[in-house]
């Protein structure tokens, strides 16, 4: 199913080059480009939508489940999300795979073992510098090009070990399902996203920041913060008793309010780097949607905060 998803997505991107091609040699007339347009839309939306289908289902099973589950879910997906990092800021495909291993091992510690994550990080650290001193290249760039992977370990590792951490928090929370924390950044990372991109299409008029995201809008801003904390009111009151009911409304606010403001925030940052290095997307793994890191950037930044709140904040506050 993913393979036919895929052929879709490489099928809307080719009608994508055909119609910028058509529009600027003027071979369809302006209503037919924008007829084109508006097709081509539509199937890049419905290919998203299939393949979320296809594959949140096992994705949210993996994460109910927890343990060895969620563990081999995470180190996979935190694999292909270092491969997409290293294939965007690096062209040396050879530097690219020893980062990937060693920033794969930081985040197995950092999930497994987390009291021995300082000690992982200090060590790929200083193998990674092993590695770029007994083997330069272009000397006036090799640092750079160290320092430019080397943040792979706190944009990737750290974020992905945080989203696992925050899974694990809720096995210490009572009344609450031990995957609740986790389901709610999913949910108001994806939830503020999807509000955003229907707001945005339909009243979006007032630019957010062009210089690095073109088509965001302050009224999709608005739209994904609102439909973010709805979105959490609504699992408090619909879904079964013993996995969202126990949420307070400070839990909410709490929760949902900083989210509206650093989920659009993890987006820009990797559309930041996208744009540096001038790549559409980070991969192509999931049809519609990009790589992983196109489909959890705001999730990195939504985990972020509700990490330090479920383990800290949450506690203090409630004595």
């Amino acid at each position: 199913m993913l393979l036919v998803l895929r052929a879709l997505d490489f099928g809307s991107r080719s009608r994508r080059t055909a119609f910028c091609v058509a529009d600027r040699v003027g071979l369809c007339p302006t209503p037919c480009v924008g007829t084109l347009r508006a097709l081509h839309r539509m199937s890049n939306l419905v290919v998203r939508v299939l393949s979320t289908v296809v594959a949140l289902p096992g994705v949210l099973y993996l994460v109910h489940q927890g343990g060895w589950y969620l563990f081999s879910l995470f180190l996979v997906g935190g694999a292909v999300a270092l491969w997409e990092y290293a294939t965007v800021v690096s062209d040396d495909k050879t530097s690219s795979s020893v980062f990937v291993v060693l920033a794969s091992m930081v985040l197995a510690v950092l999930m497994q073992w987390p009291q021995h994550g300082l000690i992982a990080l200090q060590v790929a650290a200083v193998l990674m510098a092993i590695f770029f001193t007994l083997r330069t290249g272009d000397m006036t760039s090799t640092w750079k090009r160290l320092s430019l992977l080397g943040f792979g370990f706190m944009y990737v590792s750290l974020n992905v070990a945080a989203m696992f951490r925050l899974r694990e928090a809720g096995n210490s929370t009572s009344g609450l399902l031990p995957a609740t924390w986790i389901y709610l950044a999913l949910i108001v990372s994806w939830g503020n996203d999807t509000c955003a991109y229907f707001a945005g299409r339909f009243f979006g008029k007032h630019k957010m920041y062009p210089k690095v995201s073109p088509k965001k809008t302050w009224e999709g801003f608005a739209g994904g913060a609102v439909g973010g904390v709805a979105l959490m009111f609504a699992l408090k009151y619909a879904a079964p008793s013993d996995w969202f009911s126990a949420l307070t409304v400070t839990d909410i606010l709490m929760i949902g309010i900083p989210s509206a403001a650093v989920s659009p925030l993890g987006d820009l940052a990797e559309s930041l780097m996208k744009r540096t290095f001038d790549a559409k997307d980070a991969g192509g793994i999931l049809p519609g949607h990009g790589g992983v890191l196109d489909r959890v950037d705001s999730t990195f930044f939504v985990a972020a905060w509700a990490l330090p709140y479920v383990t800290i904040i949450r506690p203090w506050l409630n004595g």
